[in-house]
């Protein structure tokens, strides 16, 4: 079991061959669910999508279930990094079609998935073992709701939206960094950086400067380059 639970297995590295096969069935499964897609009804595609949202929760509840049967249940597997957040944000979109909770998955969902798949933080675990398959399939489906969500064509991207997210993001960050602070935990990298992630490099950027600082300015920065081309092409 230790080969498929157990952090203290043998893990992978960024980039490296196990990492580039995931990367690589990614895209072509990514695709091939695409062109399926599009040739759905809208009916058929809600249900798809609600299909998939459900499937990204019952994942993370068997992960948890088995974590706690082998009791390697810790704290940090709660749901409270981004993507754990994602989880609900897509269920909640399957079925209320909401233009904010649209826009909550452009802006956050979607990126924050990429970029874990880009740079996993599980790279101290077995690399098809049961644990990091979960992560990479739940982060994958996260990715993929995003993008079939907006291929339906019923969603464009508002920059006016773009200051409730980031009032959104502060309102989330709030009580999880009190919980941080209280259980000595990182979610949603409140406290530090990820060590296998580009915050390395924001963490490095003027030292002086606090890291809650920088982070409300990546953000900031970050939601400019996710609205500002859907701005441009709309003038």
């Amino acid at each position: 079991m230790n080969f498929i639970l157990n952090f203290k297995s043998s893990g992978f590295s960024t980039f490296d061959q196990y990492h580039l096969i995931w990367l690589l069935m990614f895209i072509a499964v990514g695709i091939l669910m695409y062109k399926h897609f599009i040739t759905l009804t809208i009916n058929s595609r809600l249900l798809l999508l609600k299909f998939m949202a459900w499937t990204i929760l019952v994942l993370e509840i068997i992960k948890d279930l088995l974590l706690l049967i082998f009791n390697q249940f810790v704290i940090t597997e709660l749901p409270l990094h981004l993507c754990g957040i994602s989880i609900f944000l897509c269920l909640y979109e399957a079925y209320k079609q909401s233009t904010f909770s649209k826009e909550l998955i452009y802006s956050l969902s979607l990126p924050g998935a990429l970029l874990a798949i880009l740079f996993p933080n599980w790279t101290n675990i077995a690399p098809f073992g049961l644990r990091s398959s979960q992560a990479f399939i739940i982060h994958f489906l996260i990715v993929m709701f995003s993008f079939l969500m907006m291929s339906n064509k019923d969603f464009r991207p508002n920059i006016k939206n773009a200051y409730k997210i980031l009032l959104f993001l502060i309102f989330i960050s709030i009580p999880i960094h009190f919980f941080n602070v209280n259980f000595n935990t990182n979610f949603m990298f409140i406290e530090s950086y990820s060590a296998n992630s580009p915050l390395v490099y924001v963490a490095m950027i003027f030292p002086k400067i606090k890291y809650y600082f920088k982070m409300i300015l990546l953000m900031m920065l970050w939601l400019f380059l996710m609205y500002f081309p859907w701005y441009t092409t709309k003038k």
